[in-house]
């Protein structure tokens, strides 16, 4: 499995019209944000004008930046979706986490918990055994382009050295730049927004961030 995960990320059904276009062809690995304006300001396509991703031999996951995560679970599932990242903050409890992790997983798809920069580290220690993957917001969620809050590096090294096994994934502010520091520090699985996408040829850019990635380790 290549360790960058293009993201396509799109308030509307035009744009994710063009943006599914643009990455569908680029990796097998593909994420899709969705945003409900309340977790976040920002309004992302609904999940009901997605097409069904059962069509494409891909591998989809969902990152819901949304209020009520545990509503989505079921209509992720039926969409396609493979592995559901949401966020701890959308509850600020671990056993509402840990308890959704576990539905997640009872419906036989990979577990991910996502953390923002503010959140203290002693939250992700309360919920990690119980998540396949723990990701790391690179920057407050909901907007692109945001340079990487350096405290996040800090956290995924403290992760890392207490779990060497555990998929450590960072969205957000991921670039040719910082993607050598975050790996250093532990992440293995990298979302890439608008680095890739936004670049003249896609395929091109994914292809070398996944070989500096290689070289970083």
């Amino acid at each position: 499995m290549n360790p960058i995960i293009p993201t396509i990320f799109s308030h509307n059904k035009k744009e994710f019209k063009e943006d599914f276009a643009n990455i569908i062809n680029v990796s097998k690995n593909i994420q899709i944000d969705f945003m409900d304006g309340k977790f976040v300001k920002a309004n992302s396509i609904a999940l009901k004008d997605i097409p069904s991703l059962r069509r494409y031999n891909k591998n989809f996951e969902a990152h819901l930046m949304v209020s009520n995560p545990e509503k989505w679970i079921s209509s992720c599932k039926n969409k396609g979706f493979k592995k559901i990242l949401f966020h701890y903050e959308a509850f600020n409890n671990s056993s509402k986490a840990i308890n959704l992790l576990k539905k997640i997983k009872s419906e036989r798809l990979t577990a991910g918990i996502v953390f923002n920069p503010k959140t203290s580290f002693n939250k992700i220690l309360e919920v990690k055994d119980e998540a396949d993957v723990i990701m790391f917001m690179g920057h407050t969620p909901g907007v692109e382009g945001i340079p990487l809050n350096q405290k996040v590096l800090a956290k995924i090294k403290n992760l890392r050295k207490l779990d060497k096994k555990i998929q450590i994934e960072v969205d957000g502010s991921v670039t040719d730049k910082t993607l050598p520091r975050l790996v250093k520090a532990g992440a293995n699985l990298l979302s890439v927004g608008s680095f890739i996408s936004s670049s003249k040829n896609p395929k091109q850019t994914f292809n070398k961030l996944n070989k500096l990635f290689k070289e970083s380790i």
